[in-house]
This record gives C-alpha cells, structure tokens and sequence, in this order.
C-alpha cells in the first residue's frame, strides 16, 4: 500500500483524540468512516452509508458524485460531537498510474474536497489496503485467490504472501464459478495454486457466489494441495481497511505511536502498477543495421609512368654529294673500309649509294619505329582492420591512441511508404423484434431497459422499460401469468440472433418458473461480414520499412553535405521520428496502409586521409612481397561504431587497397624487342597477373616487314594498369 501524503503534517495531537474521515470511492459506489487514535491504535468511530452514484450522464456524474459521497459523510458523522474535516482516499488500482493518480481522478478527488470543504491527507489503493488489514487481522500475510465481484466483472488476484503476483479481469456471466475458472486460467499460474479462495464485494450478498464456488470441482480443473476452502469477507470490509490500514500509515508518518497484532511492523507495500496501453504514434526505434559508403570510389584505372630515354644519333660528316637530286638521311658513319675508286668511276658511285642506303635502312629500323604495350593487370584486394576513436574534441590525429578528428552532421529526412493490410474486422447489424415476457407471479415486475434475455445460448438486451402484470385467477383456479410486449436486440451482431417464431427466452437470472418470454414473430435483421482495417502489426511494419529508407537517405545527403575527401557514419540512436501520418487509424478499414514519417538523424564526420595515415605504417608491414599499391585511394568504411560519450565514437575502420604486382619493365622489354605481332601475345603470356594487353606500334606508314617490335628497347613504353 502506498500512501501520498499531499499537505504535510497533520496538527498535533489533541487531548481527545482527533476524528478522521476515510472515503471509498469507486466508478460505482462511495462510502465514508470515522475513524481515530485511541490507545495507540486506529478504530473506527462511525461507518457510514454506502451509496451508488450514477456515472453514465457525463453532465450531471460530478453532481451525483458530490451528493453521493455527502449522503454517505452524513450518515458517519451524525451525532459526533465534533466533524473530522480531514480525509484519507481509498482508490482503485485502475485508477492510478506509476506516477500517481491519473488527471480526470485526480480532479474528481479535488472537486469532492473543494465542495465538501475537505482537507485531503493521501490516498492508498484499495486492493493493498485491504490485504494490508487481512494482515493486521490473521497476523501473517494472506495466500489466496481474492476474488472481487462486482456487477460487471470479477477480478481475481494471485496472492502470495501478502503480494499481488498476477491479476485478471473477466466480464460477468450467470455462472461466476466459470468466470473464476476463466480467469485463473488467464493467469499461467505454475505449480499449486492456494488452497483458499476469497469472495468480497462491498454491496451486494455473497452467499450466493460462495456457494456456487463452494460446489465447483476446482479440482479437476486446477492443481490444488487439496480441497480449496471459499469464503466471503463482510460488505465493509473494504471503507474498513481503509480507515484502519490507511489510517494506520497517516498516524505513523505524523509520529503517532501505534501498536498493531502480530507481527507487529506492517510491511512496506508499493503501489499498484497499472499497465499502460502502447500508444501506436510512438515511434519503434528500430535496430537498422546502417551501412557505411566509402566517400571517394576509387578510380578505375591508374597509369605506372615509365621514362622514355632516346638515343641521340651520332651525325657522321657529310659525304660529298653525289650528282643526283635524291638526298640520303643522316646515318651513323659505318665503320668499313671502301676501296680505292677513282671518282670519276661509275662503279664507286653506285657502291656509295648502296652503302649509303643499307646503312639508312639498318638506323631507321632501329630508331623509327616504336611501340605502346597496355597490360591490364588484375588486382589484389588487401584488407585492415583497425579500432579507431571518433572524436569531435580532438584537433588532429593521434597514432599513439587511435584517435582521428571528427565532427557531427544532422539532416532531417522524410518519406513515404504503403503497406497492406493485415488486420480483419466483423462488421454487421444485430437481430431486433419484439418479444412477450409473461410474470407468473403474484407481484408487478419491472424490467429496466438493458435487463438480458437468452435464448440458444444468445443474450438479447431489453430496448426500453418495461412493467409487467402480475398473473391472475383463470378458469378453474388456474392462474393467468401477466405480460408485456418489449422490443428487443442482440447483443452480438450476425444471422445467428434471426431466431423464429415461438422461441423461449430466460429472463435475466430468474427461473422458467417466475419469469419467461417468446416472441410472436421472427426476429430479424441480424447480419455480418468481414472487412480489412489497421492492426498495429500494420503501422509497426510500415514504420519500420519507412525508417528504413530514411536511414539510407540520410546516408546520402550527409555524404553529399560532408567536406571533400570526408566519410560519413550514420549514429543509430540518434534516429528519432519527428512527424508521422497514417491514411487510417488503427481498427479503421482499410485494404492499404499509406504513412509519411519525419525523423532527424546524426552522423559523424572523418577525413579517409587521416584514416589512412594512421593506418599507413599497419599497411606498409602488411604489402605481401612481390606486389605495389596502385594510386587508388582505398576504400574506407566504418563499421560495430558504438557512442562512447557525446563527444566520442569507438569503431573499427575496415580499409580496402588495390595492389599491383611489381613487375619487371626492362626485363619485358627484353622479351619482346623485335618480335612479330602474332608473337607478342604469346611473350606476354607470362607476365604475373596479367589480364589483358593492347599493343600499338606507330608509325603506322611503316613498311609490313618493319612492323614489328622495336629492336631498340628504349622505344617501347610499357603501360600497367588495374583491371577494373
């Protein structure tokens, strides 16, 4: 039981003891007692009246509030030579939240106090005030199924020890044994349940309802030590506990010395905890599992420059001029010895021009003709992993720690998403008619309007009041029942309420031989079908499919609004939906679910250079031998990144770099000077790695038998790149 003291101390004690108001208050009923410290313990002085109060005119429920709780203080208080004017509160658990009585009760509590001139001191629960007077009472706390009953509903609490271990609501029938049945089950007790059952209700008599416990086999059904024992507690058992549990607790906090039975301290209770309904425009924030964009791709291909060096032709002196129009290129001089011919032989000559031209042709095969060999070469991929610290604190970056500089970026993003449906829905009309209720007895009966009738296990409601005779002397001294026509409607929508003609009805809970009804005509109109509508399956997928695009379109206008040369990581828990509209409601129909969520979304900032210095010297150890890094910028992604602090995020870079095998350009030239081109491929089908190769030899006016690879390695340049 917990008890919220709401206007501090109480006065001091007087020397006659000071009278107190405890009040009971329900969705139904009220009812007030006087109670006191009197040799250090709380009594009850006066009890008053208890008195329902009508809830269903929202207009006029604050002023049969007011009267009822004032008709119920009078009655306590008449003859006291002085009226208490502070009260305890004693509340149901529906009633109150973990954070305290909930607004619309509260304000009701207020109203009674303003209006009646009140000073309120607290309130307790009336469920953990009760237990806590049991206790006071049998000296050990209680283990039981308390069952309450009342009009409506029973509500039966697994207790253990004193402790509410579970709890559950079933709606009224005939046959309350059943109701209890059904609501045990609901409960998933394990093991042996108590071998006690407790009935209370603070109206009516429960004789009845214990007897039909009493008969039930609770046996067959449930698992019991033995023979559970049933018993009822008094009709103010409840404004009881109350005044004395609750009472008990106010004289305590004010200093009050009170002695109660054994065991003698009252252990400490919590208050009730009320299960609050999932509100479905709360956003799930879901785990989306954010994946990481390298900031700059690499490019596709990076070209190894390699020197050209050419030789400088050794111009020779000019030989003299033959008689003749046709000028010979410059050609290195030829280390041979002519013979003697006197110039004026015609012979000399020509052997001058022939040697002049061989000599031509042997320096222009060697210096004109050149090549351009592209090797396409395949890759390989090296992985690191490094742990890494984000921090938006730092100014530059610590190899020591692993500590690169970041910054936080934010967007907002929306989208639009649909989903279909999933959830179904009866929809239909109830069965009416009229029917006849015959009153076989001696008295006029008057059924009040919603009084149920049944019939082939289906309840109808009566629409209107409705009065009927009694019955009469007939013939023969037999007695005529009195009767009535009433309308009436099913409870339940669909065919199954068109019942015909002649059909016999039960009277609320009295026997055939009281009270019976037919109807002289069919009843009619009932009917139902199944249409889609919203579950909250429906709106928790959609939302989550919805969040999960936005993570990824945050991903990208954060990258787009990030610094050259940066990366960008999204922080998961920093989604948060901002906006959120949905074509329908839960329970609505609807084939198609269509919403449009708004959320904000931070991500961290990083510069890959810096990632990458620090993982420069890691890289450099790990280069397998044999092989070079290309040019490419490596890839870098970010990924397990976990909010250290505001300031700080932990994670493990993960780089990619392209490598190319270190391959030996000269000992390539080597392998393919002076080769035909049909065996070129050939040649190159031993180069490390190699993919593809392309082969260019220019000039292209060259002769046939001089196009071939350059005799002089120096005019072949050799080209490596990555294959994509």
């Amino acid at each position: 039981m917990e008890l919220t003291n709401i206007l501090g101390r109480l006065k001091s004690e007087q020397d006659a003891p000071q009278p107190f108001l405890a009040l009971e208050l329900t969705n139904e009923l009220v009812a007030a007692a006087v109670w006191h410290v009197e040799n250090d313990s709380t009594q009850i002085v006066t009890l008053g009246s208890t008195v329902e109060w009508n809830n269903s005119d929202s207009e006029k429920a604050n002023d049969n509030l007011i009267q009822a709780v004032d008709s119920s203080i009078s009655v306590a208080v008449d003859g006291l030579p002085t009226e208490p004017n502070q009260a305890i509160f004693g509340i149901p658990s529906n009633w109150t939240t973990s954070q305290g009585i909930k607004k619309n009760k509260l304000s009701m509590i207020k109203l009674i106090s303003r209006e009646l001139e009140l000073k309120p001191l607290g309130f307790v629960v009336i469920l953990d005030s009760l237990l806590k007077y049991l206790k006071m009472q049998e000296g050990t706390p209680t283990t039981s199924l308390l069952i309450q009953v009342t009009h409506d509903e029973a509500t039966i609490n697994h207790v253990v020890f004193g402790k509410i271990e579970g709890s559950h609501s079933v709606v009224r029938s005939q046959d309350i044994a059943q109701d209890v049945e059904e609501g045990i089950s609901q409960l998933n007790i394990s093991g042996n349940l108590p071998s006690r059952i407790i009935v209370f209700d603070g109206r009516t008599d429960l004789a009845e309802i214990v007897q039909n416990l009493v008969s039930y086999d609770w046996q067959s059904k449930f698992q019991f030590v033995h023979l559970p024992k049933v018993e009822s507690l008094p009709s103010d058992i409840i404004i009881r506990s109350i005044a004395v549990a609750g009472g008990a607790e106010v004289a305590k906090s004010k200093g009050i010395q009170i002695t109660e039975p054994k065991p003698s301290s009252i252990l400490p209770t919590e208050p009730s905890e009320t299960p609050t309904n999932r509100h479905v425009d709360t956003p799930i924030t879901p785990d989306f599992g954010f994946s990481d964009t390298p900031l700059s791709p690499p490019t596709d291909k990076t070209e190894t420059p390699t020197n050209r060096h050419a030789d400088t032709p050794i111009t020779p002196p000019k030989p003299k001029k033959p008689k003749s129009s046709f000028r010979l290129p410059t050609f290195p001089r030829p280390k041979l010895r002519l013979p003697y011919f006197k110039p004026t032989s015609k012979l000399a000559l020509i052997a001058i021009f022939l040697i002049f031209l061989a000599s031509s042709a042997l320096a222009a095969s060697w210096f004109i003709p050149h090549a351009v060999v592209s090797i396409s070469v395949e890759p390989k991929i090296l992985e690191e992993n490094l742990p890494l610290t984000l921090s938006t604190t730092a100014d530059s970056i610590d190899l020591e720690n692993s500590i690169v500089p970041a910054t936080i970026l934010s967007t907002t993003v929306s989208g639009t998403d649909s989903v279909n449906t999933t959830g179904t829905k009866t929809i239909g009309d109830a069965a009416s008619g009229e029917l006849t209720i015959y009153n076989r007895t001696d008295l006029v009966k008057k059924f009040a309007k919603g009084t149920s009738l049944e019939a082939n296990d289906l309840t109808f409601t009566l629409d209107e009041d409705v009065s009927v005779a009694s019955s009469s002397s007939g013939s023969d001294y037999v007695n005529v029942p009195g009767k009535a026509t009433v309308k009436v409607t099913a409870d339940a929508i669909g065919e199954d309420g068109n019942l015909s003609e002649n059909t016999e009805f039960s009277v609320a809970e009295y026997s055939a031989s009281t009270y019976i009804a037919k109807n002289e005509s069919s009843l009619s109109g009932g009917n139902s079908s199944t249409i889609s509508v919203v579950s909250s399956d429906d709106l928790n997928s959609l939302l989550s499919s919805i969040s999960e695009k936005l993570a990824v379109k945050a991903q990208e206008d954060l990258l787009l609004s990030s610094t050259s040369g940066s990366g960008v990581f999204l922080l998961k828990d920093s989604f948060k939906v901002t906006d959120e509209s949905y074509s329908a409601d839960l329970g609505q129909e609807a084939s198609v679910l269509e919403g449009t969520v708004e959320a904000s979304i931070n991500g961290i900032q990083y510069l890959t250079q810096d990632v990458e210095q620090l993982l420069s010297s890691r890289i450099q150890e790990a280069l397998p031998p044999g092989y070079t890094r290309t040019l490419d910028p490596p890839s870098v992604e970010l990924s397990s990144a976990e909010v250290e602090t505001e300031s700080e995020v932990i994670a493990e870079a993960k780089v990619k770099i392209r490598l190319l095998p270190q391959l030996n350009q000269d000992s390539i030239r080597a392998t393919l000077r002076g080769l035909s081109t049909d065996l070129i491929k050939e040649a190159l089908s031993g180069v490390v790695g190699m993919d593809t190769a392309h082969v260019v030899i220019t000039p292209k006016f060259l002769p046939p038998r001089w196009k071939k690879m350059p005799r002089n390695p120096n005019n072949i340049t050799i080209h490596i790149t990555a294959t994509n």
